[in-house]
């Protein structure tokens, strides 16, 4: 799992959260605070084509597992290479909005798994990611993100569904809003 909190700072590659590899050829990508482009927490990835931003997950261990995650803008493509060569699915057309993708993965042993943006897309270059989930297809998983002050700001249940919980001047919990921000 990985909600992009563990913001790199130099170099084309770096590892986050659950073992993601992040690839950024420019060294930006982060997205930080906009509400509109991250789903929870308070950081976000934009990722682009040609190779210039995306993120990959190596040796995985033979398996069927679900992948899922939030974004908007442009079409996501998922890549499970695998021995006979690419196994690809791409999410539907991206929006304004961000928007809830899943889906299952039959990765062989020693497998990798990218995500890049669908480069046909005309959108391309306007797509974010967030809450980015790996796990066997017969596990579940809920995720929490904090803050700096080590207070949970958002909690995202096994269906995707995030809580989120703003707090006033005293650290004291105020609200806590649905997945509509309500």
């Amino acid at each position: 799992f990985s909600s992009f909190e563990q913001k790199g700072t130099n170099g084309d590659s770096i590892t986050i959260d659950g073992g993601w590899e992040i690839h950024r050829a420019d060294n930006g990508g982060w997205v930080d605070d906009h509400p509109s482009k991250i789903q929870t927490g308070e950081w976000g990835f934009h990722i682009q084509p040609n190779n210039k931003r995306f993120i990959q997950k190596t040796s995985l261990p033979q398996g069927v597992y679900l992948v899922s995650f939030w974004y908007k803008g442009g079409k996501v493509d998922v890549i499970n290479v695998t021995p006979s060569g690419l196994d690809s699915t791409t999410t539907p057309s991206g929006s304004s909005h961000m928007q809830y993708f899943e889906s299952q993965v039959a990765i062989a042993a020693n497998g990798t798994l990218l995500i890049k943006p669908h480069t046909s897309d005309p959108h391309v270059w306007q797509t974010y990611i967030d809450e980015l989930r790996l796990h066997p297809i017969d596990a579940q998983m809920s995720s929490q993100s904090m803050d700096a002050f080590l207070r949970i700001n958002s909690r995202t249940d096994v269906n995707g569904n995030s809580t989120y919980y703003l707090y006033d001047g005293f650290n004291r919990l105020r609200y806590g809003l649905d997945q509509d921000k309500n």
